[in-house]
């Protein structure tokens, strides 16, 4: 049965309002996202900068500072690179955390649109929601923002290689390395968009399926395509 904008507007307003405990679930994930991320910053950049040394930025000698910088980035490229593939790392375990919270809310707003009434919000049905479709959600979230990274990625990578190439230069060092970080910027806000289409596309485009779990209880699960 098709519906008018204003009626899905008005159901999807009643369905979030009835299963507020959702919308505390997705704080709490921010909250949770907001501990790690500091934790991890904290746990990586201060013991590098210690061991670089605070003494090379200087306020008021900004070409000095970056100068240094870039020399020390020569000078500790494997901490760098441990950095960054504890960064990959942790962007991963965000995602299967934040696949975990949207594919149990997807499968609390899918039974209140079945359901008489739209409050339908259980702790075991989100649970269940998220078990169940976690990996079709985290695949989504994958492949869309994969294909996002990867043009972000070649210009920080082509400036890495120039800033080794022009590793006896601090002039060059800086110059490629702001040019590389400029490019990188530039995409990702270009490419934001199409990234934001993407998701919602997958899921205004995902096929509900019922299943029998072991119990013989049915649930419903969500099968979207990219």
């Amino acid at each position: 049965m098709k519906r008018s904008i204003p009626d899905v507007l008005r159901r999807g307003l009643e369905s979030a309002l009835a299963n507020w405990p959702l919308m505390a679930l997705r704080i709490a994930e921010n909250i949770l996202f907001a501990m790690l991320i500091i934790g991890s910053i904290i746990a990586a950049i201060v013991p590098l900068l210690v061991s670089i040394g605070l003494s090379v930025f200087n306020i008021e000698k900004p070409d000095e500072t970056a100068t240094a910088v870039g020399a020390a980035l020569l000078e500790h490229l494997a901490v760098f690179l441990w950095i960054f593939v504890g960064a990959l790392f942790l962007a991963l375990l965000l995602m299967v955390i934040h696949s975990f919270v949207i594919a149990g809310c997807a499968q609390t707003f899918v039974d209140a649109e079945r359901a008489e009434r739209p409050k339908v919000f259980s702790m075991e049905r989100w649970l269940s929601g998220g078990r169940h479709s976690i990996w079709t959600v985290f695949w989504i979230y994958n492949i869309t923002y994969g294909t996002t990274l990867i043009p972000v990625l070649v210009p920080l990578i082509l400036a890495l290689a120039a800033m080794v190439a022009f590793r006896d230069s601090q002039a060059g060092i800086v110059i490629a390395g702001c040019l590389g970080i400029a490019a990188a910027i530039f995409l990702a806000r270009s490419l934001r968009m199409d990234q934001v289409l993407k998701i919602e596309h997958a899921k205004n485009h995902g096929q509900i399926r019922e299943r029998q779990s072991t119990g013989g209880q049915g649930f419903l699960g969500v099968a979207t395509s990219v």
